[in-house]
């Protein structure tokens, strides 16, 4: 069964080619919701052209009622004539399938009853057609466009409300047979919908339904730090169907996983030496940034140390600095002062000793000594 449901949703994807009922339909009331769940037992509708009628009683008779609502104006109703035809010959030939067609015309926009025979006969359609009554018209009228498709159980229950054309045949003979399936092999079945957080995979609530019911709404999706809720994303166990609102039926345990979208912040590097942009790019939350080649100032006495900010673990839009030592520097207060020219003069004097002569050497002659201390003095008194 589950096979069969992978290959419907692909199918029910394409479903969606309609046209829109003029104002003046057979129907005054508004587009409120779908027929789902509705009750046709006590439909009691005319055949076309003819003082006969066809009652709900009919439906008792069959384990699946397929009733399609259509018009000679409408193309992908009169598109989809020849798959519902082929269908129809189909379980006419195969009477222990009890599956039952009916066609109810809209007679809106000039289709009128006589058209809509005339059009039947020439075409070689032979299954009963009704002017819908006031039970049928109440379904029908919850969407204002057509063709229009219910599935109904032998109880006259609205299982399906389709909306839309099928696009060919076995599309359309495999909606009925996963019907057929439903009604005659797991009706009244109990099965599990569980809605699942993607990001954590936490169940955030479990209902018990019925196969082939229509799911209750799902929870609100939880709050996650550092991701944007994009939607609930539904497994091959469930079918949407209708048109605006969506319906979603069970056919079977079913995961309903709360989709996320993890958020993405702006990370930029500058050169805190000149104030340039050196690096711009998104960073997925909690993810680490990517630093630039650090910039070289060495030619103006500026060593690079590192970055202002920590990009371990990136939360926010974060803007990040880099951060230099000045030659002559070696107490690594980033400032040139006394103290520092006294210090070089004493590793100078051999009294102290650097692990790294890179800031004692103001000179650049690869060694400490009582120049390098002259030039940081000068420098932190101001005189060159």
């Amino acid at each position: 069964m589950k096979k069969l449901l992978s290959i419907l949703i692909a199918a029910v994807m394409v479903l969606g080619s309609f046209s829109f009922v003029s104002a003046k339909t057979d129907a005054e009331q508004p587009a409120t919701r779908n027929g789902f769940g509705m009750d046709v037992s006590n439909f009691n509708a005319r055949i076309i052209t003819t003082q006969d009628y066809v009652d709900g009683s009919v439906l008792g008779d069959y384990e699946l009622t397929f009733i399609n609502y259509w018009a000679t104006w409408c193309g992908p109703c009169v598109s989809e004539m020849p798959h519902i035809n082929q269908m129809y010959n189909h379980y006419k030939d195969t009477p222990e399938m009890d599956v039952n067609v009916l066609g109810a015309v809209s007679l809106t926009n000039g289709c009128t009853e006589s058209g809509a025979s005339s059009f039947l006969s020439s075409n070689g359609y032979t299954w009963t057609n009704v002017v819908p009554d006031d039970v049928l018209r109440a379904v029908f009228s919850t969407q204002p466009y057509i063709p229009q498709t219910l599935i109904v159980d032998s109880h006259g229950v609205v299982r399906d409300h389709i909306v839309g054309s099928f696009s060919n045949y076995n599309q359309l003979l495999a909606y009925v047979e996963m019907w057929l399936d439903v009604l005659r092999n797991h009706d009244g079945e109990e099965c599990t919908v569980s809605y699942v957080n993607e990001v954590t995979g936490e169940v955030i609530r479990e209902d018990v339904v019925e196969v082939g019911t229509v799911i209750p709404a799902g929870p609100d999706a939880p709050t996650i730090e550092g991701y944007t809720f994009a939607g609930w994303v539904y497994d091959d166990n469930i079918l949407e169907s209708g048109y605006e609102p969506y319906y979603y039926i069970a056919m079977g345990d079913t995961v309903v996983t709360a989709h996320y979208n993890i958020k993405r912040y702006l990370v930029r590097f500058y050169d805190s030496y000149n104030n340039s942009i050196l690096s711009t790019q998104q960073v997925e939350h909690g993810s680490a940034a990517t630093p630039p080649t650090p910039p070289n100032h060495e030619d103006v006495g500026l060593f690079f140390v590192g970055w202002d900010t920590d990009f371990s673990c990136i939360t926010q839009i974060t803007y990040i600095h880099s951060v230099y030592r000045p030659l002559g520097d070696v107490t690594g207060d980033n400032q040139i002062t006394v103290q520092d020219a006294l210090l070089i003069m004493r590793a100078a004097m051999n009294l102290i000793e650097f692990e790294d002569i890179t800031f004692a050497d103001a000179n650049g002659n690869g060694t400490v000594d009582v120049g390098d201390a002259v030039i940081v003095l000068r420098t932190a008194m101001g005189i060159g």
